[in-house]
């Protein structure tokens, strides 16, 4: 015991100093990410559930929600797997993937619970008896990194399974699809993928998502 008082003793003395140093140190480094993020258009704490349509023969993205990865997967651990998983991710194969298949379904799982809650009102409806109106989605999680993306996002993609089936097809058998712009390019690359993904083994995701029929007054 006679090394350890020492030690006691120096903590004692610079103890508050050597805390407060370990703070400054943690605040800068904070900092420094934030920064380094912001330089490289990068944004791992947010996650973006973007809809994608063809409509009039044009591809469409809309932005449904955006929520704090921590408010979609709820556990630290589970966030940093993610984003361990999302700086994988290539050109080629923008999709966010995890090697336990345990730990894919909870994060599947999680996707799901934050759409039901948004479309909650469909579900308590359809309960009721009510008339709704509903389609089947499909769905995956990405960190597309093509050129013309400026903004590196986590993005939940959605996409009515009938359209990744039919219209997104890569040529010849997908439907033409007008692309305004090199960036809506590169999104039609990952929504071809979804469709050999979806064709090859039932992935990704499904989800049924839908809207009350509002009542026509006479």
């Amino acid at each position: 015991m006679t090394w350890l008082q020492p030690v006691l003793d120096f903590l004692g003395h610079y103890g508050g100093t050597l805390a407060l140093l370990f703070t400054w140190a943690a605040l800068l480094w904070v900092h420094y990410g934030k920064r380094s993020d912001w330089a490289r258009k990068q944004f791992l704490d947010q996650v973006n559930f973007s809809l994608n349509l063809v409509a009039e023969g044009r591809l469409v993205m809309r932005t449904l929600l955006e929520r704090p990865a921590r408010d979609v997967w709820l556990n630290d651990l589970g966030v940093s797997q993610v984003r361990q998983a999302a700086q994988r991710t290539t050109p080629e194969h923008p999709f966010i993937e995890l090697a336990d298949p345990a730990d894919m379904d909870f994060v599947h799982r999680a996707i799901l619970n934050v759409l039901s809650e948004k479309f909650a009102d469909a579900y308590l409806a359809q309960s009721m008896g009510l008339p709704v109106r509903s389609e089947t989605y499909r769905f995956a999680i990405t960190m597309e990194r093509y050129g013309d993306i400026r903004t590196l996002k986590m993005r939940v993609l959605l996409v009515k399974e009938k359209d990744l089936e039919t219209v997104f097809a890569p040529a010849p058998d997908g439907r033409p699809v007008e692309v305004p712009n090199s960036l809506y390019g590169a999104r039609l690359k990952t929504l071809q993928a979804m469709h050999e993904l979806h064709r090859r083994a039932g992935e990704p995701g499904v989800l049924k998502l839908g809207r009350v029929i509002p009542a026509v007054r006479a």
